[in-house]
């Protein structure tokens, strides 16, 4: 049962990008009527949802009556368009509806185009490792063995590799299980590094995690970079950490067809790549790390856009602030600002803390410490929503206050 303001937040969600598709979709639509188009366009221009008016405003210039019809309709339109759409980064909404046209043409009798669809679902299965519909993908397969559509040679061809799909999915499985146990002990042992590091070695010691050769897919090896990479950083072995970390990175740039599903992960890691660089000192790869993120910022998936530009960014004031660079810092705020400002960046608790704490270095650094008060109180408002981290930003602002009195800026 969907929520009165489902269809309100579903259309404020939205990028321009798929706004604009969405327009252009309706434009080429047999349907004269598009009066879903005109609530729509009613929605999108409140502010805050108000139901009341939005139906007053389409009953006065609409034809069509039934108002919770079309509203029902134009919500799964605009999940239809959004799930379908061919820039969707979701590799398995794109399996899923290969399938579904595979599936839809079989019961129409329509084989020949059954297949078309199925051979392109097991390529995107194949090149994205993503084994989550498999058991329908192997039913449609059985389908068509029975109706005689598919030889006695292709069906013992499929047989041998869904199981190798098969292994595969088993393999990824025990290093999804040792990535979440990994994600559960960062977040519980947060202020407690003894306990975080030794809780964290027991990840490391898992067999899966002791030869590379142990995994059997390359998902399988972005997790074992992955948590090598976090375990170095934690005994603060910064030249290992750096040395997974790259090895992520050309373990992406390595398989292009498989890294095409996963954009958003590797540009992560491209700026993880930056960061690592930073805390050995290597500018060479910081420089090359930041061209290459510069070269996705025009992609069309805005979201993967933001988070990476967020990454670079904290990766440019990490480099100001060990350069000591305090002016250029503050212009670097000032883009930043106009930058979330622009693209409506929302940042989550913890992200958002740590630009601030930026803000407020440079803001000290340059003595302006007015707008240093204004980010102090806005720290203080997220902190006290997070107990757990008021001890350390405490301590974080008492170290600040101690080289302000050593004079030590640097």
């Amino acid at each position: 049962m969907y929520k009165k303001d489902t269809l309100f937040r579903v259309i404020h969600s939205m990028t321009e990008e798929e706004i604009r598709n969405f327009h252009r979709g309706v434009a080429y639509a047999k349907d004269k009527n598009k009066a879903y188009l005109m609530l729509f366009d009613i929605l999108l221009k409140q502010d805050e949802y108000d139901e009341k008016e939005a139906k007053k405003d389409f009953l006065k210039n609409s034809k069509v009556k039934n108002y919770a019809k079309v509203k029902l309709y134009l919500l799964e339109l605009l999940f239809d368009t959004l799930s379908t759409h061919e820039n969707n980064p979701d590799i398995n909404l794109q399996i899923v509806r290969m399938l579904y046209l595979a599936d839809f043409f079989f019961k129409r009798s329509e084989y020949g185009i059954c297949q078309i669809f199925i051979s392109k679902a097991n390529k995107q299965i194949n090149e994205s490792e993503s084994f989550q519909q498999l058991t329908w993908y192997s039913q449609i397969n059985i389908k068509l063995f029975k109706k005689g559509i598919i030889s006695h040679e292709e069906v013992l061809q499929y047989t041998n590799e869904y199981n190798d799909y098969k292994t595969k999915m088993d393999n990824i499985s025990e290093y999804i299980i040792l990535e979440l146990n990994s994600f559960l002990i960062l977040k519980k042992n947060t202020n407690n590094p003894d306990r975080l590091i030794s809780s964290y070695k027991h990840i490391i010691d898992n067999p899966y995690l002791q030869d590379i050769n142990n995994c059997k897919t390359l998902s399988s090896k972005v997790v074992y970079y992955n948590l090598h990479r976090i375990y170095a950083r934690l005994h603060k072995n910064y030249q290992l950490h750096f040395d997974y970390t790259k090895a992520l990175v050309d373990h992406y740039q390595g398989h292009p067809e498989f890294t095409k599903y996963y954009i958003f992960h590797y540009l992560s890691a491209l700026a993880n790549l930056g960061d690592a660089a930073l805390l050995i000192n290597d500018y060479k790869t910081f420089d090359y790390v930041n061209n290459l993120i510069e070269k996705h910022k025009d992609t069309s998936l805005k979201n993967t856009n933001k988070s990476v530009l967020l990454y670079s960014y904290h990766a440019k004031f990490i480099k100001l602030r060990k350069e000591a660079h305090y002016t250029e810092g503050i212009s670097l705020l000032d883009e930043f600002h106009e930058f979330t400002k622009k693209n409506k960046v929302e940042m989550y608790n913890e992200i958002e803390i740590i630009f601030l704490l930026h803000s407020i270095i440079f803001y000290f650094a340059n003595h302006e410490f007015r707008k240093m008060q204004i980010v102090l109180n806005r720290l203080g408002i997220l902190v006290s929503k997070k107990e757990n981290e008021s001890f350390f930003m405490l301590h974080k602002l008492l170290e600040l206050v101690k080289v302000y009195e050593q004079g030590d800026f640097s």
